[in-house]
């Protein structure tokens, strides 16, 4: 995939922009297509929570991404063009579709932006970005996820974006032949204007725990509808039609006064930092959490994974801490569980990277109230193969689906009883030259109004014990349950 083009200019510079809009609008009479304009410009630093709020207050869809390690943020406000595809296709879809538009596009950046670092982890820079995400399986997009539908990612009509000690604001538009272009460049000044209002300072009385205590949970489906289903599974896999399998179940919150969503992103911030803090706001609904899994980051052709399965709880004091951290290393479900998972990732990749290496030795990731078993992965990435091309080979892991892929998933889409939408589903971004990342939407809810569906999922194994495997559950629900103002 091929970068779009630079131009720099000198900020606030609207003559300048009335002239790339002018060139913009004869091209698009010429090719009798669309041509994308994005304009870039430096900002001070503002509160990217504010940000997301403030534009959900006005009634804008919009999208918050916030990687702590990578001192990474990501606002993504309204729409300027909008990519959805569904079925078993949909990753290529929206990739060609991105592709298309990207032919042709200019990107007008400030002088004091600079440009794009270096480094393995390299964060993005100003410019066009599509952000959204997908579902976990094509079709299960149903019920109260119809309005996000199998896949959905925007370029925002305004981006914020912070990295690499640098702030930003990229204001895109589709220009047509029909584009008056001063009327287009006074646009895209009053919007970069409007979204630079918000205060760089949390808003006074927001964060921590803001949400008042909703009435206690109701399993979906009921708990011993969904104990009967993971006995039901596990004498599958110890007939030998299967490996493993993920079943997911989901609780439902009611808070008749509705939930504080920006103090729930700021307590997952404060109390998950190790995690990839998410919210995409559509409408009358959000889907939010903070996500410790990494399907891809794909940089300048290097590629990093991570592989997580296995888990269990923290301990009550370092020494209890230390003993469970052994036990999961040592016990054989958790560890054949790890290494069904890794063995996926590396055949997934080998077709389309080079250089594919496994850490030599599985590790702990651990979080608030978990720790798992985790294997880094890396890779070099072959020619013209973007972001989303690996996540289609990737996802879903037998981490989050099942092994073998297709027999699990149809045994989840027999057994589960639930809608999983973009539960588990690739949450992330990519931009103009098909670098990105995408995490899988775990430790997650979908809210609107009063109601939220918190969502959960364990691997079944043959010797798995329901009980166990529920409980679990519970440990899993618990940031979301804590950030939307309930208790256990």
């Amino acid at each position: 995939m091929t970068a779009v083009p630079m131009v720099v200019a000198q900020r606030d510079s609207l003559r300048r922009l009335e002239e790339e809009f002018a060139g913009a609008a004869a091209h698009a009479r010429a090719v009798g297509g669309p041509v994308l304009v994005s304009v870039s410009t430096a900002v001070e630093r503002l509160d990217p929570v504010t940000v997301y709020a403030a534009a959900r207050e006005r009634g804008r869809d919009a999208v918050f991404w916030h990687v702590p390690w990578q001192n990474l943020v990501l606002v993504g406000i309204g729409a300027a063009w909008t990519v959805t595809a569904a079925g078993r296709e949909r990753f290529q879809r929206v990739s060609q579709s991105w592709r298309s538009l990207l032919d042709g596009a200019v990107h007008v950046v400030d002088e004091t932006v600079g440009r794009r670092g270096g480094g393995q982890e390299a964060a993005p820079g100003p410019g066009p970005m599509l952000i959204g995400g997908f579902a976990f399986d094509a079709g299960s997009a149903t019920g109260p996820w119809t309005p996000f539908g199998d896949a959905r990612l925007d370029l925002p009509r305004v981006m914020y974006g912070e990295a690499g000690g640098r702030a930003w604001l990229t204001v895109n538009t589709l220009v047509t032949g029909n584009t008056e272009p001063a009327a287009a460049a006074r646009a895209v000044v009053q919007d970069r204007a409007e979204a630079g209002k918000a205060d760089p300072r949390p808003r006074e009385g927001a964060g921590g725990r803001a949400n008042p205590e909703p009435s206690p949970a109701e399993d979906v489906p009921s708990k011993e509808r969904w104990l009967a289903a993971v006995r039901e599974t596990a004498a599958a896999i110890r007939g030998g039609l299967l490996d493993k399998v993920v079943l997911a179940r989901s609780a439902r919150l009611v808070s008749p006064t509705g939930f504080d969503l920006e103090g729930a992103l700021r307590y997952l911030q404060v109390r998950y930092p190790e995690c990839y803090v998410f919210a995409v706001g559509r409408g009358d609904d959000c889907f939010l959490g903070a996500t410790p899994e990494r399907i891809v980051h794909k940089n300048n052709g290097r590629v990093q994974v991570a592989c997580m399965a296995g888990s269990i709880g923290r301990g009550a004091t370092p020494e209890e801490d230390e003993r469970l951290g052994r036990w999961l290393l040592a016990d054989p479900k958790n560890t054949e569980e790890h290494r069904v998972v890794l063995r996926s990732i590396l055949d997934a990749l080998a077709p389309v990277c080079t250089d594919v290496v496994a850490a030599p030795r599985t590790g702990l990731r651990k979080l608030a109230n978990v720790q798992h078993l985790y294997t880094p992965v890396t890779a070099r990435v072959k020619a013209d193969v973007d972001v989303l091309a690996l996540v289609s080979r990737v996802h879903p892991t037998p981490a989050i689906g099942g092994w073998p892929t297709e027999a699990a998933l149809k045994l989840i889409r027999e057994i589960e009883e639930l809608d999983r939408g973009w539960y588990a589903g690739p949450v992330g971004w990519m931009d103009g030259a098909g670098d990105g990342e995408f995490a899988v939407g775990l430790r997650s809810a979908l809210v609107r109004g009063d109601t939220a569906l918190l969502f959960a999922g364990c691997g079944i194994m043959g010797d798995s014990d329901p009980e166990s495997e529920y409980e679990e559950s519970v440990l899993k629900l618990r940031p979301m349950r804590a950030a939307l103002g309930a208790q256990r």
